[in-house]
């Protein structure tokens, strides 16, 4: 996890310089003084012995797909530190007459260069209904030599964009998120995934050693493609799946997949043709 710990550690530094650029002068102290000042708290809650759970995030609101959260827990409105932190998210649903509930994928929490903040990646797969469809996140840390227990209601957007998707081969479920870009442009974009996998709807790891095929296309331009594509791969185990992604226009985009394992086997997803428009696994970006 060293790799995926770099990276996000690298994500919320460009997040915290973005929400500070229009006052350069004070980017620099701001970021060392407190480092989520210019972030927003998007989920707050306190257990029983008194401690108090914060998680803050650049976006306003939690949605759907990728993401990134520091955390920190307090006590008397004192930072405390933490030690072996487990994440997870569990929706439960009741809407339709059939009380349900399934987990989704989380990256554990790791420690920051700002001693008792920590981050990590939840990746929801669905919306919030009100009281019916509801995300619920756990938290579990060891503190002054005990164990504290936090669990708080989350409401999850939905995205605008489709960047997380779900399918199901040979009696495994995989999950694969969109990490980056989160604000396309036209040309390159460097774009980042992790492919995810549960036997149990609750336990996700990260899948080691396969390929994620990228093909943009256009539908409401004859479907035509875009240039200089590269797949995304791993460089580490357990890291992030990199590669290069080519939009060569604003408007909607379909980002066909097709996902290879480590032994050169596709396990989901289908090659463009004239005949087959579309992948049956796929992102959508708007821009």
């Amino acid at each position: 996890m060293k790799y995926l710990k770099y990276y996000t550690i690298l994500i919320t530094i460009v997040s915290l310089f973005n929400a500070c650029q229009s006052d350069d002068s004070n980017s620099e102290k701001d970021f060392n003084t407190d480092p989520v000042e210019n972030l927003n708290k998007v989920i707050e809650t306190q257990n029983s012995e008194g401690y108090n759970l914060a998680f803050y995030s650049s976006e306003k609101d939690i949605q759907t797909g990728s993401n990134i959260l520091i955390a920190t827990i307090t006590k008397n409105n004192k930072v405390v530190i933490a030690t072996d932190l487990q994440l997870s998210i569990t929706m439960y649903m009741s809407s339709h007459g059939h009380n349900m509930s399934h987990g989704a994928p989380v990256t554990q929490l790791t420690t920051t260069k700002h001693k008792g903040f920590y981050e990590g990646f939840i990746f929801p797969t669905m919306a919030s209904n009100g009281t019916s469809d509801y995300w619920v996140l756990r938290l579990t840390a060891t503190v002054d030599k005990q164990t504290v227990v936090f669990e708080s209601n989350i409401e999850v957007k939905q995205s605008k964009d489709k960047t997380i998707t779900s399918f199901n081969y040979q009696d495994l479920n995989y999950t694969v998120a969109l990490i980056s870009p989160k604000t396309p442009k036209i040309g390159l974009n460097s774009s980042s995934a992790l492919l995810f996998t549960t036997e149990d709807h609750e336990t996700f790891k990260i899948v080691d050693s396969h390929t994620i095929h990228i093909d943009p296309r256009m539908p409401s331009m004859k479907n035509h493609g875009s240039p200089n594509n590269i797949n995304l791969t791993q460089a580490v185990s357990q890291g992030f799946y990199t590669g290069q992604l080519s939009l060569t226009m604003s408007g909607y985009w379909k980002i066909n997949l097709m996902i290879e394992n480590s032994h050169g086997t596709i396990i989901k997803g289908n090659p463009i043709t004239e005949e087959q428009e579309s992948s049956d696994i796929y992102f959508e970006l708007e821009f």
